[in-house]
């Protein structure tokens, strides 16, 4: 993937945040920080561009772009910050399991927090999650990306069905395939995928969605069956 203007501006709008909840990681010299930062900044690039062209059936650049800022910055931190995989695993559930299959200076909980922290607290990131997830057009634009999304070949997109409810208070998308998961695995660091699969329950924060599931795909499971209900006034 060619690094141009959307991948340069994902990481200025988000890089602030970012350095400001490494302190999540228990990492709180500010000079600490900004060499993290500045040397997450050169992996980021040399990671987007190891993507593979996002075209016209490829959907969510947003999302594996920001998987790759958390890739970069993950990579970048002291070696004594890294999460150590106790055992070969070829899966990462997303429950309590997932925690003793890892050991470090912080949870995966913790590593979780920090994706969500500095994804919710940027103010761009804020009004975009504002928006409805149950209007007519936005019922509308998941169903023709879905659709679309069939199409795809690119390892680094995703693949996923869009199912609404009949009463307009519930909708189901079910993910077959997930660019952040191959990205991962690619890295060779696919034990910090849960981190960002939590992050579907923090972006519902300030929709008006509540978001269940009962598995991903980097836990073991066929699907991401992802469940949006409307929240109740």
């Amino acid at each position: 993937m060619k690094y141009g203007i959307i991948q340069h501006g994902m990481w200025m709008i988000f890089r602030s945040s970012f350095q400001k909840q490494l302190s999540v990681l228990h990492i709180t010299d500010e000079k600490v920080k900004k060499d993290i930062m500045k040397k997450a900044y050169q992996k980021y690039r040399d990671i987007t561009l190891m993507i593979e062209p996002f075209g016209g059936n490829d959907v969510l650049l947003v999302n594996i772009l920001s998987a790759s800022a958390f890739a970069a910055i993950y990579l970048s931190l002291p070696a004594e910050y890294r999460l150590t995989p106790v055992k070969n695993a070829d899966a990462f559930p997303e429950t309590e399991e997932c925690e003793l299959l890892v050991s470090g200076k912080y949870t995966m909980k913790e590593l979780g927090d920090f994706y969500e922290s500095s994804m919710n607290g940027n103010f761009v990131m804020k009004q975009y999650l504002k928006r409805s997830c149950f209007s007519k057009r936005y019922w509308r634009e998941q169903k023709k990306q879905a659709e679309k999304s069939q199409k795809s070949t690119n390892p680094y997109s995703w693949k996923y069905s869009f199912h609404p409810g009949k009463n307009g208070q519930h909708f189901d998308a079910l993910f077959s395939h997930c660019g952040i998961w191959h990205l991962m695995q690619k890295l060779g660091i696919p034990e910090i995928t849960p981190a960002m699969c939590r992050y579907d329950y923090g972006m519902t924060k300030y929709s008006d969605a509540v978001f269940t599931r009962k598995g991903t795909l980097a836990g073991g499971a066929e699907l991401c069956d992802c469940h949006y209900d409307k929240k109740k006034q």
